[in-house]
């Protein structure tokens, strides 16, 4: 029995949700994933659109009354893979439970952020220099918010 959460955080693509969900299953808990909980209660039918018509500043401090109102929850958490950057936000993640970075490779994650739609965060005219510079920024944090972190070769 889970008596506190089991957060999953990482970068965008890291398979996150998918492993989130298995883990749920497998250990028959609930899950829950914070970026589905913001739309939740909103019009739009993805973050992509929901940023679109909120725009960034809204969509954290959203993501941050999401968590909020998750406090006490018991199962296993799926981030949005900006919500840790705010560090009020990692401070509640961490009264909330247990941190797993899920630490996907870089090829996986360039691979899997620059097919289909390129995210809005990223700068299509210079994808990899973009793509690098999010990793070096967001790395440092995930690390070192988390309680342990797994190479997940084939989550997503």
């Amino acid at each position: 029995m889970i008596n506190h959460a089991i957060i999953l955080i990482g970068f965008p693509k890291s398979g996150k949700t998918t492993l989130g969900k298995a883990l749920s299953k497998q250990f028959n808990h609930s899950f829950c994933d914070t970026d589905q909980e913001i739309l939740k209660y909103s019009y739009a039918p993805s973050i992509r659109e929901f940023v679109k018509s909120v725009g960034i500043e809204r969509f954290r401090k959203r993501e941050t009354e999401v968590l909020e109102q998750l406090q006490g929850y018991h199962g296993v958490l799926s981030t949005g893979g900006g919500l840790p950057l705010a560090e009020k936000n990692r401070a509640s993640l961490k009264k909330l439970g247990s941190v797993v970075f899920l630490d996907t490779p870089i090829q996986t994650l360039f691979h899997r952020m620059t097919v289909g739609e390129i995210p809005t965060y990223l700068d299509s005219d210079h994808l990899l220099k973009s793509f690098e510079e999010l990793l070096a920024h967001r790395r440092p944090i995930y690390e070192s918010l988390a309680d342990c972190h797994s190479i997940c070769h084939r989550c997503g």
